[in-house]
């Protein structure tokens, strides 16, 4: 009877491991190609990311070379990269990470080697550059965005993605709206820091944007602040003044 009891155990746990093992290994959704190469290829190869030592900081720029072809690669494919692009934007590198990677980046530089990246970090970088080229079903685009700074837990992540919504114009405002009063204060600053791009005659048809130059946390305050003097460069302290009076400008 133990024996038995013994051997039922030890059916079970292999089992168990094995079922384990084939969910790690077991290959997801496949990206979606074009002419060969995978969506994650054209993300990244329209998108260049170099290590700075001056400001021991990652610079981030487009790769204008590569960048026509990728662009028709990434709207040819369009909506069937969308839930790779969500699934890669809800990468959050923690500053502890970033921190390690700027002092070995030092460290390699001074050896005369060339500087290491997260991987996962490029590919997320990357999936911002692809989505702000992505001109298929902006609508579906815009609502995943939405979620995605909703839901964010990084300040970096949120401004990221907040950026891009303000970028897609029309289709983005009513998140940032919203995100404007979301108690989430991350996603506050995101979207106070972001409101620099809206225009001033987009500024002015929304009055949560305005508020966040009275919000409680003193980071969403300073972010509006600079925003405001983004928009209004010549006339600051007026605006501010009126705003805070709750008088909007045109």
């Amino acid at each position: 009877m133990l024996a038995r009891k013994k051997a039922i155990w030890i059916s079970a746990a292999v089992g168990l491991l094995a079922a384990l093992v084939v969910l790690n290994l077991w290959p997801g959704p496949k990206e979606p190609e074009y002419q060969g190469h995978k969506l994650s290829y054209w993300a990244e190869a329209g998108y260049t990311l170099q290590y700075t030592p001056s400001t021991g900081g990652f610079h981030r720029y487009n790769n204008k070379d590569a960048n026509a072809i990728n662009r028709d690669a990434i709207n040819t494919i369009g909506t069937n990269g969308i839930p790779f692009y969500f699934e890669w934007l809800e990468y959050q590198e923690s500053p502890i990470k970033y921190k390690c990677y700027n002092m070995w980046n030092q460290l390699r530089i001074r050896l005369g080697l060339d500087p290491v990246y997260d991987a996962k970090f490029i590919r997320y970088h990357a999936t911002l550059w692809a989505i702000y080229n992505m001109r298929a079903n902006p609508d579906a685009v815009v609502l995943g965005l939405a979620q995605i700074l909703m839901a964010a837990k990084s300040p970096d992540s949120a401004l990221d993605v907040a950026y891009v919504l303000a970028q897609k114009r029309e289709p983005g405002l009513l998140p940032l709206v919203s995100g404007a009063t979301n108690k989430n204060a991350i996603v506050r600053a995101a979207v106070a820091e972001a409101m620099s791009m809206i225009g001033t005659s987009n500024f002015n048809v929304f009055p949560e944007f305005s508020n966040l130059l009275q919000d409680p946390d003193p980071i969403v305050r300073k972010a509006a602040d600079r925003s405001i003097n983004s928009l209004y460069p010549n006339r600051y302290l007026e605006v501010t003044k009126d705003l805070l009076q709750g008088i909007l400008w045109d």
